[in-house]
Formats: structure tokens, sequence, C-alpha cells
């Protein structure tokens, strides 16, 4: 059984810039988004421009996420019964092996 975790920050980068922390300018005129995840564990970023961009939660390593042409990205953050940590996409948007 996989357990939520509510209140949790989730962060989202422009794509290939992979510092654990994402609260440092990562681009140009920009810095990192983020936001809390709900009492569900779920979370959602919108008016993202379509592209690549690194998606991660603290102790994690980023994972490459496609924002389709809708500009949005959620899902859910869940940490399974064997203790990992796991964020996941809604339908629309997905996670892509690096």
């Amino acid at each position: 059984m996989s357990h939520i975790l509510p209140a949790k920050q989730v962060y989202l980068v422009a794509s290939g810039d992979l510092r654990a922390s994402a609260n440092e300018a990562c681009w140009p005129g920009g810095i990192a988004i983020q936001v809390k995840t709900g009492a569900d564990g779920t979370y959602k970023f919108t008016q993202l421009a379509p592209g690549t961009y690194d998606l991660s939660t603290a102790g994690q390593p980023p994972q490459l996420v496609i924002v389709g042409p809708d500009g949005t990205l959620g899902g859910k953050l869940m940490k399974g019964t064997d203790g990992v940590v796991k964020l996941s996409c809604a339908t629309g948007n997905h996670i892509k092996a690096k």
C-alpha cells in the first residue's frame, strides 16, 4: 500500500538544469517553480510553456517530464511500502527516462 505525502514541495525547473537546489536561479530571468502538494498528495503546475522540464521533490533525483500544449502538469506524490518516494504524472503528461 502506498501512502500520500501532503504538504510537500514539488519543484519544476527548465530541462537540463539538474542541480539539487531548485531555489537557485536556474536559467536567465527565471527560478524554479515550486508548489505544495494538497491533502491528497496531488500537485499541479499551470501556465507552462510546452516542452521538457525536470520534476523533483526533496531527496529525489529529478525526472524528465514533457508538458504538452495545454501548459499544465499535475500528478501525485506517494511513498510506497518500500519507502521510496515516487512522483507520478496525470494523463496528458509523462515522465521520460533520462
